[in-house]
């Protein structure tokens, strides 16, 4: 097991690798932080300077020495410290290589986990994660004292030396692949005043292997909790084996189920605790039935936090959500145009299929994943008679799929041409459902590119029907 990493002055001199630049931000944010604290500072990326010429450029004026293209094996042997990025499974060579020689492996998770000085709280789940922590933020903030947002939604908190402070509020995302590369026993991360899992479904499976290992994973954010500290559990998972024993492990904790069955619940008309109730804004505007479930999590974790009810109440009315939830994007005389293009599983599409009325023309596709219920999802939309356009490296197997389930599906090559075949087709004021329910890297770098290119493909053609006719 590695040792736990040295943290501030402690760096100085230190040779230190930061593995993977990443996709997001934590690699620089690691980096800055390590010269800050005059540690000698390797990084090293498999890709090429091309493809980082941004991450590289915002960490010009530093003293880093660059490996880019390839790593070194020596670089690992020999260093004192490695950052890896998340991306980076723990069991691959390079870091078995540096656990052989004795050295300390960490992430800049890590690293943040152990050097904050103030409140935190941690978020996780399969689907809901970004917008909880979101609406959280948008809870807390303008409350008391300073509130910082980060974590996997792509704000590394490592390099603000603010959120390092006794008096800051600090809201973080964690991913199962950050949780999996946290010391599983380490006594010393029970820091935080609460967590909260959003929703449990399989996921990331080609990554951890099984779904008990995913799970497993997620389960390490209730060892983040300090001892009185609250956690929040959905009440449709708090008997799934693995989970009903995690009150017995952490007696110390507060413990609180929500949802259906939960100690805290919505309906149409409020959010309610024991303790209080939190008057829905009608009308809602956040989207379907799941963003209701993200934010009781949030008002759980800001009661916990000691936000006065009436504060909550005043800000409820004005949450907004992210990008790509269920986003109702502007057509005009068009189809009624619905953005989910954050679901990258089958369980978040259909989530917010749920709340469409039927039939829908609905564009899957991009990289399946392994091991997730696409046939589930496939019967749904057959059920529901919606027409179905698949896309990407997917589209065959999601042909192949549908048609066990009685369900046709159109398959095309790309996202442009599936949408406009999809848009040719639908009358105006049906839904058209972008969900796509796969990865996003057959053919982009995240699904926010994804997303982007969707609404741009609306907007266009959006702009091509305000065109006066010649």
């Amino acid at each position: 097991m590695s040792s736990a990493p040295p943290l501030g002055a402690a760096l100085a001199g230190q040779r230190a690798v930061v593995m993977g630049l990443g996709q997001f931000g934590g690699g620089v944010a690691a980096a800055r932080y390590l010269v800050r604290h005059r540690a000698q500072v390797c990084v090293t990326d498999l890709r090429p300077e091309a493809e980082l010429r941004d991450s590289i450029a915002s960490l010009a004026e530093l003293p880093i020495r660059w490996v880019l293209g390839r790593h070194d094996p020596e670089d690992f042997a020999s260093a004192d410290l490695i950052v890896a990025n998340p991306a980076v499974p723990p069991s691959a060579p390079l870091l078995r290589l540096a656990r052989e020689r004795g050295v300390t492996i960490t992430s800049e998770m890590e690293l943040f986990l152990r050097s904050a000085h103030g409140d935190l709280v941690l978020v996780s789940g399969t689907h809901g994660k970004s917008s909880t922590v979101t609406f959280l933020h948008q809870l807390l903030r303008g409350w008391r004292r300073p509130v910082f947002l980060g974590g996997n939604l792509g704000r590394p908190l490592l390099a603000e030396p603010a959120a390092h402070e006794p008096d800051a509020l600090c809201v973080v995302e964690i991913s199962s692949y950050q949780l999996e590369a946290l010391p599983a026993d380490a006594k010393t991360l029970r820091k935080a005043r609460a967590v909260g899992l959003t929703a449990l479904a399989p996921d990331h499976l080609e990554r951890h292997g099984s779904l008990e290992a995913y799970y497993a994973a997620k389960r390490r954010l209730f060892a983040l909790a300090a001892p009185g500290g609250r956690a929040l559990l959905p009440s449709d998972c708090a008997d799934e084996p693995g989970f009903r024993e995690l009150p017995q492990r952490f007696p110390d904790l507060d413990w609180h189920t929500y949802g259906a069955a939960g100690s805290l619940r919505w309906d149409e008309r409020a959010f309610t605790s024991a303790a209080c109730t939190w008057p829905a804004p009608d009308p809602w505007k956040l989207g379907g039935a799941f963003q209701r479930h993200n934010v009781l999590l949030a008002l759980g974790l800001a009661q916990a936090l000691g936000l006065p009810p009436e504060v909550a109440r005043a800000k409820l009315p004005h949450l907004s959500g992210l990008p790509h939830r269920m986003a109702h994007l502007p057509a005009p005389g068009g189809p009624l145009v619905i953005d989910n293009g954050v679901s990258t599983t089958p369980e978040s599409t259909l989530a917010g299929l749920l709340d469409l009325p039927a039939p829908a023309h609905v564009l899957l596709g991009g990289q399946a994943k392994s091991g997730l219920d696409y046939a589930g999802l496939l019967r749904a939309l057959a059920e529901r008679g919606d027409r179905v356009y698949a896309f990407g490296a997917a589209a065959s197997e999601l042909v192949r799929w549908g048609a066990a389930e009685g369900l046709e599906l159109t398959a095309l090559p790309d996202l442009a041409s599936a949408f406009e075949a999809a848009w040719s087709d639908c009358p105006a004021g049906r839904p058209l459902y972008f969900s796509p329910a796969c990865a996003s890297f057959d053919a982009y770098p995240n699904f926010q590119a994804r997303a982007r290119e969707f609404e741009d493909l609306v907007a266009l053609r959006c702009s091509d029907m305000s065109l006066p006719e010649s």
